[in-house]
């Protein structure tokens, strides 16, 4: 091409096709010369204008390539390829809109543009529109079935949902297509490392490096995974690699300040290890065993102190016992002298003044004498079993409530039975020592409290309620609080 441009300086399209030619070889300053010469020479060569946008691109100066485009457009308005290209540079200044109406403007000039579709669906990607992606990716491929650019923005796509299967079988299509193409590689690494292959990540991203010595993204994503292994010295260096290929990249920087930290960090765990495993297992069996003579201490305090209270209320309940014993036999001892003496005074004052003795005379004065005694008994039994109830109620209560309190300090892993224990134990014992007594003797009156008596057992209770924890505690407790109601105003 340089032969020809030798031998017609004024030729346009040879500066041009030179200026494709460079683009390929990545020359992209001197294709721009080429690109400005072609125009120079045919101010109305749209093509040219065109290329020059490609370029553009490439050298990340979006503005201008919208400029040449929108001239290649204005030169030649169905020019399907300066719409794909203008929507490329609106797709990096992300004025995404813009970009979908060029991509969508160059597959109406062209249906099977596959390259229009795959740069579209890397807009959908970026709106984060991945089933939208997807179909175009799809599209691209099903109208050019070697579209490696293709097959790696789709795996791209599939790395951001975190489908690394999916994106590997992307990347290696890619590169079965193209075997000497580094992004590739570098692309399977990543989709490794997300399948935690660490090792065959290393080796995809070596690959890249060798094929593309200056990759500075392969680099950077080596010292990604070396980070996931916490290799933190490989990690820095490959970042140090990286920064040095593209030392304004925000990423790279950030990311080696990171590892660096966690360096450090990893160092002072490892000192700190270090001073740990000295002595460290003399000055644990000192401290578990001087945590197990103190609880030992306590809980053999506590025991003790239970036992002590327990055996108190063994006593007690004996000499109670004891008492309710006595007081029935002297309840029956009162019972029998009364009838004795009743029979006695039936037998010299009425049979004999009568003088009859058949047995069913009797009967009249036995219910008047039964009618009468009943009195005599019941208040006998309520005077015994109120002087002896009275006598150890606010007794038993404190004692209760000790052990109780002493039991509470013992630990349980049922945490359910701790709070039923002490909801129930808490508020009934205490509710008795708040009462005078003659509260306690009302209350006496009123319901069974304590053991049963001699005269329990042979006279009836009646209309009496049989004494229950939970009814005495719903008639100590206060009345609920209604809320005000109100009819409402008309």
């Amino acid at each position: 091409m340089t032969t020809r441009i030798e031998a017609d300086s004024n030729d346009a399209e040879a500066y041009r096709i030179r200026g494709v030619y460079l683009d390929e070889l990545r020359q992209y300053e001197a294709a721009m010369a080429d690109y400005n010469k072609a125009i120079e020479l045919e101010p109305d060569y749209a093509d040219a204008y065109n290329k020059r946008g490609i370029a553009n691109n490439v050298l990340k100066q979006y503005e201008a390539a919208i400029t040449d485009c929108d001239k290649a457009i204005e030169l030649k308005p169905d020019f399907a390829e300066a719409y794909r290209n203008r929507g490329i540079a609106h797709h990096h200044l992300k004025q995404y809109e813009a970009a979908f109406d060029d991509y969508d403007k160059a597959i109406e000039l062209k249906p099977d543009y596959a390259d229009a579709y795959n740069g579209r669906g890397i807009t959908h990607k970026a709106q984060k529109q991945y089933e939208a992606a997807f179909d175009d990716y799809d599209k691209a491929i099903e109208l050019k079935a070697n579209n490696v650019t293709a097959y790696i923005n789709r795996g791209i796509t599939h790395i951001a949902q975190k489908q690394y299967e999916a994106a590997f079988d992307d990347y290696d299509k890619a590169i079965e297509l193209k075997p000497d193409f580094a992004n590739a590689y570098c692309y399977r690494g990543n989709a490794r490392v997300g399948l935690k292959q660490y090792e065959a990540a290393f080796a995809d991203y070596d690959k890249a490096i060798e094929l593309k010595p200056g990759f500075a993204d392969a680099f950077y994503n080596r010292g990604i995974a070396h980070s996931g292994l916490k290799q933190y010295k490989a990690a820095i260096a490959d970042f140090d690699k990286a920064i040095e290929l593209d030392p304004i990249n925000p990423s790279y920087i950030h990311n080696r300040a990171v590892a660096m930290a966690f360096q450090e960090s990893e160092k002072e765990r490892e000192e700190m290890s270090a001073r740990l495993e000295e002595g460290f297992d003399t000055k644990l069996s000192e401290a578990l065993e001087e945590q197990s003579d103190e609880f030992a201490a306590q809980a053999g305090q506590l025991l003790g102190n239970l036992k002590d209270n327990i055996d108190t209320l063994g006593r007690e309940k004996r000499r109670h016992g004891r008492n309710t014993l006595g007081l029935s036999i002297l309840q029956a001892l009162i019972f029998l002298f009364w009838l004795a003496g009743l029979y006695c005074y039936f037998t010299e004052n009425v049979l004999d003044t009568v003088g009859f003795r058949h047995p069913m005379a009797v009967l009249p004065y036995i219910s008047i004498a039964l009618v009468i005694s009943t009195p005599v008994i019941w208040g006998l039994k309520i005077l015994g079993q109120n002087i002896l109830e009275a006598k150890s109620l606010k007794q038993d209560a404190l004692r209760r409530l000790f052990i109780e309190n002493n039991l509470r300090r013992i630990p349980t892993s049922n945490s359910a039975e701790r709070e039923i224990r002490q909801k129930m134990l808490a508020g009934y014992f205490t509710s008795w020592q708040n009462n005078s007594p003659v509260e306690i003797l009302l209350q006496l009156n009123s319901r069974r409290i304590g053991p049963e008596t001699f005269l329990d057992r042979i006279l009836p209770i009646g209309s009496k309620p049989n004494y229950t924890k939970l009814a005495d505690k719903q008639a100590l407790a206060s009345p609920p609080i209604k809320p005000p109601t109100s009819d409402g105003v008309s």
